[in-house]
C-alpha cells in the first residue's frame, strides 16, 4: 500500500504537469520525477510512522491516492468504489460523499452509497448490531478524550500535551499505555470540536475559482 501511495501520487503530478504543458513526454526526466516521488513518499513521516506502527492507516492511504487519480482522470464511479471501501475501515471518510452531494457528482455516490452499504450490511450479518452499537460508543469515548502521545501533531494532540505539562501523570505523551487515555477535559474538547467544525466546513464548502 505504500508503494501504490507512491504509484498513485508520482501519476497524480506526471498528469498535471502535462495537462498544463509544464513538461513534455521526456522518458528519462519522468523516470526521475517518479523516483523523486517514491523517495519523497518513503520518507514522508505520516506515512512511514504509520507503516512502523503497523496501522492500517497505511491501506487507507494507498486507497485514497488511487481514489484522487481515479478521480483525476474521469472515474468518479471507481472514486467512488474506493472511498466507500474506505469508509468501511474508517466511516469518517464518509464525509466525501457528503462534500460530493453538495457538488451533484452522482456517480461518485451512487459508487460509493453503494459499496459501504454493501460492506456494511455484510459486516451487520456476520457481527451483529452490538459490535455496530458498541463501536459508535467508543467513538465518543475517542472523541471525548483524544490522545496525548507525542507523534500525533493533531490539534488535540497538542491540547492534551499542553495539559501535561501541568500534570504529565495523567496526560502520557511519551508512550501509549494499554487503556490509558487523557481525562475529559472541556477547553481541550470544545477546541478541538470547534476547530474541527471549522476546517470540515472550509472544505466541505469552499468551490474552487473558475
Amino acid at each position: 500500500f505504500i508503494l501504490l501511495t507512491a504509484a498513485a501520487t508520482a501519476c497524480l503530478l506526471e498528469l498535471d504537469l502535462r495537462r498544463n504543458h509544464v513538461v513534455d513526454g521526456n522518458r528519462g526526466l519522468t523516470a526521475v520525477r517518479m523516483l523523486a516521488v517514491a523517495g519523497l513518499t518513503l520518507t514522508f513521516y505520516p506515512v512511514v510512522k504509520a507503516f512502523t506502527l503497523g496501522q492500517i492507516q497505511v491501506w487507507i492511504n494507498g486507497l485514497f491516492a488511487l481514489s484522487l487519480l481515479a478521480w483525476a482522470v474521469d472515474r468518479k464511479a471507481l472514486g467512488g468504489v474506493l472511498i466507500g471501501v474506505i469508509c468501511l475501515i474508517k466511516p469518517h471518510y464518509g464525509l466525501f460523499l457528503l462534500w460530493a452531494v453538495l457538488r451533484r457528482e452522482w456517480r461518485f455516490i451512487a459508487a460509493g452509497v453503494a459499496t459501504a452499504g454493501f460492506g456494511l450490511a455484510a459486516s451487520l450479518i456476520v457481527f451483529g448490531w452490538a459490535n455496530h452499537t458498541d463501536y459508535l460508543r467508543v467513538l465518543a469515548f475517542l472523541s471525548e478524550h483524544g490522545e496525548a502521545y507525542y507523534p500525533n501533531q493533531s490539534l488535540n494532540g497538542l491540547l492534551n500535551r499542553l495539559m501535561g505539562v501541568n500534570d504529565p501523570g495523567l496526560y502520557i505523551n511519551l508512550e501509549i499505555p494499554a487503556g490509558k487515555f487523557p481525562p475529559f477535559n472541556p477547553w481541550v474538547y470544545g477546541t478541538t470540536l470547534a476547530a474541527s467544525i471549522a476546517i470540515i466546513a472550509a472544505a466541505i464548502l469552499r468551490r474552487a475559482d473558475t
